[in-house]
């Protein structure tokens, strides 16, 4: 049975572990607000559904999402880590220029710890999930533990797919066109809002999808896991075709942040209104 639980992991900066978790009631008091920036909260997406892409239709089942887009000082953990952003083995089935040692991450346009971490590439947002996955399964716990047990079964941290994105955008069954129903202002860090920067990952709490995630419009892109023209395609490699945005960002129009709205670019990019949020799954 599918777990309703919270988890609230902590990444230490420069540190050597990943932190505990909380059960949901414990969680909600230890939600981080606006302004911590070490929280990775998940959010359970239940219950399983399909979804239609491009003719195409996909099963989802039920996973975790992470409640804020990934933040500079999530990312920088991982830069900092002795196992960390230097290590090779993230970088596997990457193209040369990604093995170690590389020319390492651009700064992010916005460096408050709390920003969403922008200016990176799908490869970069790749190697961090691989990393975390790697930290949180040497635990040999259940997920309500810090680990990836689910069942005694061993889940992993990934980059959604698009089709598991957008069932949580849209509220899998309710198929909202923006997370939160119908548009409206106050919602979303769009082009609309007049911001023109990135913004501190929970800032419109109006905006929030039905699983409580929040900024699946606006603020930054968020990478997904497939490949753009054949989306069923989730495997890592060294072609640099186009791989799957999501979500709009902060400096698009609102049609691009709905729910059900597909972009694309080389995953070598690292532009900055790029970022990503982390998913744990099921293994193949």
């Amino acid at each position: 049975m599918f777990k309703r639980v919270v988890l609230l992991l902590v990444l230490v900066v420069g540190g050597a572990n990943v932190g505990g978790a909380e059960d949901a009631a414990e969680a909600i008091v230890a939600d981080p607000p606006v302004g911590d920036s070490d929280g990775i909260v998940f959010l359970p997406v239940t219950p399983r559904g399909s979804i239609d892409i491009e003719g195409t239709t996909f099963d989802v089942e039920p996973f975790y999402i992470a409640k804020y887009e990934t933040t500079n000082a999530q990312y920088a953990a991982f830069v900092q880590a002795a196992d960390g952003f230097d290590d090779p083995a993230w970088w596997n089935d990457m193209p040369a220029e990604y093995s170690p040692p590389q020319r390492g991450v651009f700064a992010p346009r916005n460096g408050l710890p709390n920003a969403p971490r922008e200016t990176v590439s799908w490869y970069q947002a790749v190697a961090f999930t691989r990393w975390l996955s790697a930290r949180m399964g040497a635990k040999n716990a259940d997920i309500s533990s810090g680990g990836l047990l689910v069942n005694g079964v061993e889940w992993e941290v990934r980059l959604p797919a698009e089709w598991e994105w957008q069932w949580a955008a849209q509220g899998g069954a309710e198929e909202r066109e923006y997370p939160w129903g119908d548009w409206q202002g106050g919602h979303a860090n769009t082009d609309e809002a007049g911001v023109g920067a990135t913004k501190a990952v929970g800032s419109y709490p109006l905006g929030a999808a039905a699983c409580g995630a929040l900024d699946m419009s606006g603020n930054v892109w968020e990478w997904c896991l497939n490949k753009w023209a054949s989306p069923d395609s989730t495997t890592v490699d060294t072609t640099n075709v186009y791989r799957i945005l999501r979500g709009g960002s902060f400096n698009v129009h609102r049609v691009h942040a709905a729910s059900s709205f597909r972009d694309y670019f080389h995953p070598n990019h690292d532009w900055n209104n790029f970022g990503f949020r982390v998913g744990l799954f099921s293994a193949p």
